[in-house]
């Protein structure tokens, strides 16, 4: 990973075992959450949410698929990755289509300031295909081992 993208990882910012009954109340959740924190503006969940239905986000890795959710720059107000583990998977399309759907087990979600995105995105598609790194993200019940690893590779 590169060095520059490492910053964009914060430990109070990974959440494990959240449970949602659907992408949408999960947009609306984290949007609230990062809003408190001081990351994203008031509109952010609704971008999320507009931006998914036109543009999906779920990869279809092995064996877990994983969204990576992001939207227009003008609702954030600072550049960081979330990384949410779901209790139970959640029902996303696949990247690229409108009518292929993936049980989506993890969500990265992008809040950018500019088009740093593609980068980022080539970063994370190496840390998905990175074993070591997906076991604990599917085992651990500790933040501290997730943000550790992203942070010594």
């Amino acid at each position: 990973m590169y060095e520059q993208n490492k910053v964009f990882f914060k430990e109070d910012q990974i959440f494990l075992d959240m449970s949602f009954n659907n992408k949408f109340i999960f947009f609306k959740e984290i949007g609230e959450k990062l809003y408190k924190k001081g990351i994203v503006n008031e509109n952010f969940a609704t971008g999320l949410i507009e931006r998914e239905k036109l543009y999906p986000t779920a990869l279809p890795m092995e064996p877990d698929a994983i969204a990576v959710p992001h939207c227009d720059p003008k609702f954030v107000k600072e550049s960081t990755i979330s990384i949410i583990r779901f209790k139970n998977k959640l029902s996303f399309f696949e990247m690229g289509t409108t009518d292929k759907k993936l049980m989506v087990r993890f969500a990265f979600v992008l809040t950018m300031q500019s088009v740093q995105q593609i980068s980022i995105l080539q970063d994370l598609i190496n840390l998905f295909n990175d074993q070591a790194f997906m076991n604990i993200m599917r085992n651990t019940q500790n933040t501290n081992e997730i943000y550790k690893y992203i942070k010594n590779m």
